[in-house]
C-alpha cells in the first residue's frame, strides 16, 4: 500500500477519515456522499455449498442471491438506546452485475468491494473484478461474520488461524488494500498480531450482534438477525481500544456512531476511520452527503476539544448478557415495540381476489402513504407494504402467501403495523383541477386523498374484466368525483386524456398503463412534475437502509408517489438488486 494512498483513506492527525458500512447504500452509484471511501454491499459466487466450479454461471460470478423475505429489519430502543436489527440474508446481484455498476461509475470516491466466501471462491472473485474493473477499485473488506446467514455457513467463521490463511492467500494475489469484519462478539485484540503478519492492512470492529427481536404483544419472534445502532457504541470503544494497542494495524470503528462527539471518541479509542450506518436511516441519498460534509467537519473539533486520555469499558449490559441458544448459534433477545397490535374489525370483500382489511385504531397519515403489515402463518412471520386506504383500513389484492393470508383473516383476528411511511400525495393539488387515473387496486387510495385533500376531482378507472372491479371503492369515487369514467378491459385507453385540462395529473396501477398515462398527460401539455405516479416497489425496510427499493432514489423513502420527471429515468432491480 503506497503511503499517500494510505493517507486518503485513514486518519492521520489531519481530519476524520469516513465511510459507508457494508449493506448501507448498497449500490456504486451512491458512492459520492462526502466519504472518503466507499464500500459496497457483500458480494458471492451465490452457489449452493459444494457447487462445482465446472458450472460456468457460478464460477464465472454470474449468479445472484435474493436474500430473505421480509420481515427483514425492525427498530427500537433498549435502555433508551436505539437500535435496528437486520435479517438481508446477504441479497446481492453477483460478480458480474457489480461489475457493471462499477464500470458505469464516473465519480471520484474510492471503492472498496466486500466479499464473502470460501478460500477458492475468495480468490477467483478478486481475479473476476481485477481482469474486468481493478482500475476504479482501491481495496476489498473480506466479510468473516454474518448473523443473518444460517449458524453454520462455513463461509464466516471467527478462527484465527484459518483467516489468517486467507489473508496471506489474498496477499498474494492482490497488492490491494484489504479489510477484515470481524464478529463484534470476539475480543478484537487476539487478531491483530496475526491479521498484520499475514498482510491485512486493517480490520473492521465490526459487524452486527446476533440478535432475536420478539414482538412485546404477540409474545412472537419477528426476526433473527445482527444488532446494530446506537446500543452498541460502548462496547466497540472498548473493544477497538484494546485492539488498537496491540499494533498499528489500522482499525475501521463500525458500531453505534449517531454524533461527532461519538466519532471523536472512536478516534481517541485507536479508531483511524469511522465506518456509518444506521445514523443514515430516514435520510435521502441527497441529505446524507450533506449530513457527511457537516459530520466530518464537526467530528473533529470535537476531537480537538478531547484532551485528557480515557479508558473505554465494556457497558453493563455486555458483561450481563442473557445469551439463548437458536439453531446452535447464541443469541441477544430483545422484546420490541415497533409493530403495534391491531384488531380486525371488519373484512370487506371488493371483488373476486381483494378485500378491504378494517382494523379498529386510526392511523394519522397523509393519503398515498403505506404501512408495513406483519402476521404470522404458522409461526412464520410475513411482513409486506401495504397502502392506507383510509385512516384505519388497507385494501388487499392477493398475489403470495402474505397478501392471500391477509385475505382470509376474520373479524377480531390480530395484525401487526409500523409506519406510516413515504411521502403520500401533495397537499399542493389542493382546490386544484385534478384527473385521478387508476388501473385494478391502484384505485383503492383515491378515496382517502379525496377525503383528505379538497379538489376538483375527474376519475378514470380501468379494470380487465367485471370481476376485479372494486365494487364498495368504485361507489366512493363516483360519489366524490365532479366527472367519472370506468373503463373493462386489458389496455387503458389512454385517448380519453385527448385535450384534457387539467393542473395535476395522478395516476396508480400497473406500471405500463403508468407510463402510458403519463406520456400522454404530458403530451396533452400537463407538466412532468404535476403528473404524479404512485409506484410499486420491493420494500423490504422502510427506513432507507438496505436499498432494495433502489430505482434510482430508494422509494421507501421518496415514494411511492413521485413525479413522471423523475420516474422516466427510474431503472428496476430484481429481489437481488441486479438492473433489469
Amino acid at each position: 500500500m503506497k503511503a499517500n494512498q494510505k493517507d486518503k483513506l485513514f486518519y492521520a492527525g489531519r481530519e476524520i477519515k469516513t465511510s459507508n458500512s457494508a449493506g448501507i447504500l448498497n449500490w456504486v452509484k451512491y458512492a459520492d456522499q462526502s466519504l472518503d471511501y466507499f464500500i459496497t454491499k457483500s458480494i458471492g459466487l451465490n452457489g449452493p455449498e459444494g457447487t462445482s466450479k465446472k458450472n460456468k454461471e457460478y464460477w464465472n460470478g454470474c449468479l445472484t442471491r435474493e436474500g430473505w423475505s421480509p420481515p427483514v429489519m425492525t427498530h427500537g430502543y433498549q435502555k433508551g438506546l436505539e437500535y435496528y436489527v437486520n435479517r438481508m440474508g446477504l441479497p446481492n446481484p453477483g460478480v458480474q452485475n457489480m461489475i457493471k455498476e462499477i464500470k458505469e461509475y464516473k465519480g471520484g470516491t474510492l471503492l472498496i468491494i466486500s466479499l464473502f466466501g470460501n478460500d477458492e471462491e475468495l480468490k477467483r472473485m478478486i481475479r473476476l473484478f481485477e481482469k474486468e474493473a481493478g482500475k476504479k477499485i482501491t481495496g476489498y473488506e473480506i466479510n468473516k461474520s454474518c448473523p443473518n446467514t444460517h449458524a453454520c455457513d462455513p463461509n464466516f467463521t471467527s478462527e484465527i488461524n484459518k483467516i489468517k490463511k486467507q489473508i496471506k492467500n489474498l496477499r498474494r494475489l492482490v497488492d490491494k488494500k484489504l479489510f477484515v469484519k470481524l464478529s463484534p462478539t470476539v475480543n478484537a485484540a487476539d487478531y491483530m498480531k496475526a491479521f498484520k503478519e499475514a498482510g491485512a492492512d486493517a480490520v473492521t470492529i465490526s459487524n452486527t450482534v446476533p440478535c432475536k427481536v420478539i414482538n412485546k404483544y404477540s409474545g412472537k419472534k419477528i426476526i433473527t438477525g445482527g444488532l446494530s445502532g446506537r446500543i452498541l457504541l460502548e462496547h466497540t470503544l472498548a473493544n477497538t481500544q484494546k485492539a488498537s494497542k496491540i499494533n498499528n494495524l489500522a482499525i475501521n470503528f463500525s458500531g453505534g456512531v449517531n454524533t461527532a462527539y461519538e466519532a471523536a471518541l472512536a478516534v481517541k479509542a485507536g479508531a483511524t476511520t469511522i465506518q456509518l450506518g444506521s445514523v443514515y436511516a430516514g435520510k435521502t441519498p441527497a441529505e446524507i452527503k450533506e449530513f457527511n460534509k457537516e459530520f466530518k467537519k464537526e467530528a473533529y473539533k470535537e476531537l480537538k476539544k478531547i484532551k485528557e486520555e480515557i479508558t473505554f469499558k465494556e457497558p453493563e449490559w455486555v458483561n450481563n448478557i442473557k445469551w439463548d441458544d437458536e439453531e446452535g448459534r447464541d443469541v441477544l433477545t430483545l422484546i420490541n415495540d415497533e409493530h403495534k397490535e391491531y384488531t380486525v374489525t371488519k373484512m370487506v370483500k371488493e371483488s373476486s381476489d381483494t378485500s378491504t382489511i378494517i382494523f379498529n385504531k386510526e392511523i394519522k397519515h397523509r393519503a398515498g402513504q403505506y404501512l408495513m403489515v406483519l402476521l404470522w402463518k404458522d409461526e412464520k412471520p410475513m411482513e409486506r407494504p401495504f397502502t392506507l386506504s383510509s385512516n384505519n383500513s388497507i385494501t388487499v389484492k392477493k398475489r403470495g402467501e402474505t397478501s392471500e393470508a391477509l385475505c382470509q383473516l376474520k373479524p377480531s383476528d390480530k395484525i401487526y403495523i409500523r409506519g406510516p411511511y413515504g411521502n403520500g400525495y401533495p397537499i399542493e393539488i389542493e382546490g386544484k383541477n385534478v384527473l385521478l387515473v387508476g388501473g385494478g387496486c391502484g384505485t383503492a387510495s383515491f378515496p382517502d386523498l379525496m377525503k383528505k385533500v379538497k379538489a376538483s376531482y375527474t376519475t378514470y378507472t380501468g379494470y380487465k374484466n367485471e370481476n376485479e372491479v372494486l365494487q364498495k371503492n368504485e361507489k366512493e369515487l363516483i360519489k366524490k368525483s365532479i366527472q367519472y369514467k370506468g373503463f373493462i378491459g386489458s389496455v387503458f385507453p389512454c385517448e380519453v386524456l385527448n385535450n384534457c385540462n387539467f393542473d395535476y395529473v395522478i395516476t396508480c396501477g400497473p406500471e405500463p398503463m403508468m407510463k402510458a398515462v403519463a406520456k400522454e398527460a404530458v403530451k396533452q401539455g400537463v407538466p412532468e412534475d404535476k403528473v404524479l405516479l404512485s409506484l410499486e416497489e420491493i420494500i423490504k425496510c422502510g427506513y432507507g437502509l438496505c436499498y432494495s427499493c433502489d430505482r434510482g432514489e430508494p422509494l421507501c423513502l421518496t415514494g411511492p408517489v413521485t413525479t413522471w420527471g423523475k420516474a422516466k429515468h427510474f431503472y428496476k432491480r430484481d429481489k437481488s438488486g441486479a438492473k433489469k
